[in-house]
Order: structure tokens, then sequence, then C-alpha cells
């Protein structure tokens, strides 16, 4: 299991580190127009677009099984909950792994 569960998380490093650096690229454009806020929206939505399309095209479910015994989530669910990792970039990644490791070391303590 701890294979698998360290091989879940390298996967979903990478993608969210993937879609970071794909999002960087196709705003580059864009570098110095408007308003900074407005920029981050555009990086935040373009980046959940972009993980929506990757996880639910290829039926990822990356966090649904991180969770043992699917965590009571649904295929969608454990899908949507993998996207908005990815999506989040590399720093909410690193925090859902921590989280997963702290509720999976509460579980076992119980």
């Amino acid at each position: 299991m701890l294979d698998a569960a360290a091989a879940a998380f390298v996967l979903l490093l990478f993608l969210a580190v993937a879609i970071e650096r794909a999002v960087e690229v196709i705003l580059a454009p864009l570098e110095g127009r408007g308003a900074p806020s407005l920029r981050r929206l555009a990086a935040l939505g373009l980046s959940l677009c972009l993980a929506l399309a990757l996880v639910f095209g290829l039926e990822l479910d990356i966090v649904g099984p991180l969770l043992g015994d699917g965590g009571g989530l649904g295929a969608a669910q454990g899908r949507a909950l993998t996207a908005i990792a990815v999506a989040g970039g590399s720093a909410p990644a690193h925090a859902l792994i921590r989280l997963i490791e702290e509720a999976k070391a509460r579980a076992k303590s119980s």
C-alpha cells in the first residue's frame, strides 16, 4: 500500500507542476497587461479548466483511493477532488498530502 500511495503522491505532484507550467506558458503573452488580480483569476480559472479536462478525460481518481476505501466518495467526486488538487498547483498538493497522512495516522490510532 505504501508503494501505491507514494506513486499516487508523485503522480499528483507531477500533474500539479505540469498544469502550473502550462498556465504560465499560456498566460506569458499577457504579462504586464491588466490588473494583477485579473491575471491571477485568469490563471486560477485556466488551471482548473485544464485540470478538469485532464482528470476527467483520463478518468483519473488519485485522491479517492488515498483516503482508504474511496473515502466514501463516488468516482466523479474523487475525480473532482483530484482535479482541484491538481489545479491548485504544487503547494496545495503538498498540503493535501500532509492532510491525508494525518487522517491515515488518526484512523490507525483509533
